[in-house]
């Protein structure tokens, strides 16, 4: 890591009004009904 880096680190936090941040790759919680419809879709059936 360089020198900047390290002294820049925690300085600030990002923030947005537009969009969600988020600091790992993930998936929000779903509804049980969403998640047979997004299988559904998936497997190519009818949803």
């Amino acid at each position: 890591m360089c020198p900047q880096a390290v002294r820049n680190h925690g300085d600030h936090m990002k923030r947005s009004t537009e969009r969600i941040l988020t600091t790992h790759v993930g998936s929000l919680a779903r509804p049980d009904e969403q998640l047979r419809f997004l299988f559904a879709k998936e497997r190519g059936g009818s949803f």
